[in-house]
């Protein structure tokens, strides 16, 4: 079961990891620097999400992308995103393995009430 709240889940909505749980949007990665697959920087987003399942590929799209408007879509820095993502993801389960499952709440704030960390501990596992 998810509970899905939709405000704008448009291709610029930003996709993140906040300790606890993926969320999507509110916040956008408009136009510029748009999405991670724009090659212009940007954080990863729902249009990189459809990269990395193949919906969306880089080869049918004109090549307009990047500072100089002259490169394709690159499925490359999405998975390297999604991978720092998903390292993310483990060193938090690793470290604090009821976080997000216990309280719902980022690890350094649920610590007390849990004995599962301190704030500072988190810091030094994503060293």
């Amino acid at each position: 079961m998810l509970l899905i709240h939709t405000v704008a889940a448009g291709g610029g909505s930003l996709c993140q990891f906040d300790g606890a749980r993926f969320r999507v949007g509110p916040e956008s990665a408009g136009a510029n620097p748009g999405p991670a697959c724009y090659r212009r920087g940007g954080p990863l987003a729902v249009t990189d999400c459809n990269v990395m399942l193949g919906k969306l590929q880089p080869e049918f799209f004109p090549p307009v992308f990047g500072p100089n408007q002259d490169e394709p879509l690159d499925a490359d820095a999405v998975r390297a995103r999604f991978t720092e993502m998903a390292a993310e993801v483990e060193i938090i389960d690793r470290h604090f393995p009821l976080a997000g499952r216990a309280c719902r709440r980022l690890p350094a704030h649920c610590c007390r009430e849990h004995g599962q960390c301190h704030q500072e501990d988190l810091g030094a596992a994503r060293l």
